[in-house]
């Protein structure tokens, strides 16, 4: 079973666990881009009613965002405990005893294939992370003054 295998196998059990528990009800809806896409004259010309219902739509995006950046750590933490699961009892043999670790740890990698692909998918997820980061913090702001603008105008 390659790493990929146990990776999707392992994600698929964690998907398991959160659908069995009812966990994860959020997807993604379509009505998010064109929600944050609204200029200011038209974020001013909102009633009430929509400001409130469109700040729900966003913190459930929020909430989705906030769900594939969990799944982008428990792959990145996945890879990287793998990795030094892997390499942890060979990284003396590598570099002089003055070698700082980093070294030791990309040169142990670089021999060992399995740690090879588990670095790669290491990096893949770190890439998504730093997609995803501040993603979610900045939705529910949105939310926030959405909220706030259907509140102000509802009294």
């Amino acid at each position: 079973m390659t790493n990929e295998q146990k990776l999707t196998e392992f994600l698929n059990n964690v998907d398991d666990w959160i659908k069995d528990r009812h966990a994860d009800l959020v997807d993604v809806n379509e009505e998010v881009k064109e929600i944050m896409s609204l200029t200011s004259e038209q974020v001013q010309d909102l009633d009430p009613q929509t400001a409130l219902s469109h700040s729900f739509v966003l913190f459930a995006h929020a909430e989705y965002l906030q769900t594939l950046h969990n799944k982008e750590r428990t792959v990145l933490d996945f890879s990287a405990n793998s990795i030094w699961f892997i390499i942890a009892d060979k990284m003396d043999n590598y570099g002089g005893q003055y070698a700082k670790w980093e070294v030791r740890y990309h040169s142990a990698i670089k021999e060992n294939p399995l740690a090879s692909e588990l670095y790669r998918l290491k990096l893949a997820a770190e890439a998504r992370l730093n997609r995803l980061q501040s993603k979610s913090d900045n939705t529910r702001r949105m939310a926030s003054v959405l909220q706030e603008i259907g509140k102000r105008r509802g009294y």
